[in-house]
């Protein structure tokens, strides 16, 4: 071997080496840079709630008169154009937070896609009733994102792909009672209130599942030692009307 070949010989284990250590250096670097991708997706996260919460009620356009209501002095012109002009000016302000939390939304989104709050939270905004919680309504879109959350675990969206396949105001899925009970079971297991009422209505009446008073006591006895006292009401209800297996000592704690 000549001295040349000798001395690129000896200089593979160190270039190898470095090689190394500059793939482990660049892998640790990739890790911190998702920790902190992470980290700013949750603040995105806390300030969309934020603001959410903050946006206030607005009682604009009013809602249709109750003839069954009691009814109220009539206000003069001047204190009713006040009240539409405050109506107006609250629907304004709550359009731009709501809007402003959307953006915070997907600002979290861009970082953490696979951060199920924030796939909830962009889901709720495209379904919500009021025609889209600061983004134009858009139910194709909110059942993807809810799926995609319900798919890692998070228990609302489950308990809202239920809905949407018992179509419990939605229309975009095909109604499926099987689908529907297996998303409200999944739900209900880790404590989601609505979901319990759905699937113990779905065992009682034998719809989407096989008829199961025993399973729907299960669950309500789970979600009333949880201190859900929805549950606890209706355990005292059915052990009424059905008897065993709802029958519960807890459950006749006032």
């Amino acid at each position: 071997m000549s001295a040349d070949e000798e001395t690129q010989s000896a200089l593979v284990p160190v270039q190898s080496t470095a090689l190394t250590k500059g793939g482990a250096k660049s892998l640790a670097a990739r890790g911190r840079a998702h920790l902190r991708d992470k980290e700013e997706a949750e603040e995105w996260l806390r300030k969309g709630l934020e603001l959410q919460g903050a946006a206030p009620h607005s009682h604009w356009p009013p809602a249709p008169i109750n003839p069954y209501a009691v009814p109220q002095p009539a206000m003069s012109a001047e204190l009713q154009r006040i009240k539409e002009q405050e109506g107006r000016e609250q629907l304004r302000k709550r359009e731009e937070m709501l809007k402003e939390a959307f953006h915070c939304f997907e600002c979290g989104y861009e970082l953490d896609p696979s951060n199920p709050e924030l796939l909830y939270c962009l889901a709720h905004s495209y379904y919500h009733w009021a025609g889209g919680y600061g983004v134009l309504k858009n139910e194709e879109k909110a059942v993807s994102l809810y799926q995609r959350a319900a798919d890692l675990g998070h228990a609302g969206a489950q308990t809202k792909i239920g809905d949407a396949y018992a179509q419990c105001g939605f229309t975009w899925l095909p109604k499926d009672r099987e689908q529907a009970a297996r998303w409200y079971q999944a739900a209900a297991e880790q404590g989601d209130e609505e979901a319990v009422c759905m699937i113990v209505e779905m065992y009682q009446r034998g719809e989407g599942v096989r008829q199961d008073h025993s399973e729907a006591a299960r669950l309500l006895r789970n979600a009333a030692a949880r201190g859900d006292e929805t549950a606890r009401h209706n355990l005292r209800l059915y052990a009424k009307q059905y008897g065993s297996p709802y029958e519960d000592g807890d459950a006749d704690t006032p």
